[in-house]
C-alpha cells in the first residue's frame, strides 16, 4: 500500500476514533438504548473504508483485474447489510441509529480533506 494511503487511513482513523468516542458518550447520556446500534454503525463504516482501500490497492497496483474489486465491494456491501438487517429487524429506530452511525464516519473523511496539507 502507497505511503500516502497509508497517511490517509492513519489520519481518517484518528478522526473516527475521536468522533467514535463522543458518539458513545452522547449516546450513552442521551439514547442509551441506541448506543452499541451507533458504535457498531461507526464501525462497519470505518471496516468498510478500511477493506475498500486495501482491496482497490490490491486489485489496481498487484493484479490489474477489475474483478476482485467488484468481488471485494459486493461481499462487503453483503457484510454491512447483513449486520444492519440483524440489528434492525425487530425495530426501525435500530436501523436509524445505525445509519447515523454509519453517517458519522463521513465527518471523519470531511476533517481529513479539510486538513490535509498540500
Amino acid at each position: 500500500m502507497g505511503k500516502e494511503t497509508r497517511e490517509m487511513l492513519k489520519s481518517i482513523l484518528i478522526f473516527d476514533s475521536v468522533i467514535l468516542f463522543f458518539a458513545i458518550v452522547v449516546s450513552f447520556i442521551l439514547f442509551k438504548n441506541y448506543m452499541l446500534i451507533v458504535t457498531v454503525g461507526i464501525i462497519m463504516a470505518i471496516f468498510n473504508f478500511v477493506s475498500n482501500a486495501v482491496i482497490t490497492n490490491y486489485t489496481f497496483t498487484i493484479t490489474g483485474k477489475n474483478f476482485f474489486y467488484i468481488l471485494g465491494s459486493v461481499v462487503r456491501i453483503i457484510i454491512t447489510v447483513i449486520i444492519a438487517l440483524l440489528l434492525c429487524k425487530n425495530n426501525l429506530n435500530n436501523f436509524a441509529a445505525f445509519l447515523i452511525g454509519y453517517s458519522l464516519h463521513y465527518i471523519a473523511v470531511v476533517l481529513y480533506g479539510i486538513t490535509r496539507k498540500k
